[in-house]
Formats: structure tokens, C-alpha cells, sequence
């Protein structure tokens, strides 16, 4: 048996945050593409700092509404983990 990691609720919490972000980008093209030019810019920008790369990508994110879900405490760590 696994034991209990008082992290995991939130880890849950996150995933089902990047979802409903993905769902939202899924619904709205314009969002999407947004989002696409946005991460080009940003790679471009900061093509030797992902930190700061994550950073300003995850200001981005906070403001799309994602219905069902909290924001996550450390939602900037699992979005680092995107491609």
C-alpha cells in the first residue's frame, strides 16, 4: 500500500486545472492560436531562462477561465512540465 501524501488532493486539483485549460483552448481557436503565438514569442524571448519562460506563460493561463476547478498553488510547476 502506497502511503498517503498530503500533497496529492492538490496535485489532483492542478491536473484538473491544465485540463479544463486545454479544453478551453479546444473550444476557442482564437485562443488557441493566441496562445500558440504567445509561446513562440515567449520561447523566443526567453530561450535560455525557462523559469522565467513558465513565469510568463503562467500569467497567461491564470486569466482563462477554467469552469470546475480552483486554481491550483503550484499550477506554474506542472505547467513547466508541458511542452
Amino acid at each position: 500500500m502506497v502511503p498517503y501524501d498530503p500533497a496529492w488532493p492538490d496535485r489532483f486539483e492542478a491536473e484538473r486545472a491544465l485540463l479544463a485549460f486545454r479544453d478551453a483552448l479546444r473550444r476557442d481557436p482564437d485562443l488557441a492560436a493566441h496562445y500558440a503565438g504567445l509561446k513562440i514569442r515567449l520561447a523566443r524571448t526567453f530561450a535560455l531562462d525557462r523559469e522565467a519562460c513558465t513565469a510568463a506563460r503562467s500569467q497567461f493561463v491564470s486569466r482563462i477561465p477554467v469552469s470546475g476547478t480552483r486554481k491550483a498553488p503550484f499550477i506554474r510547476q506542472v505547467l513547466g512540465r508541458l511542452p
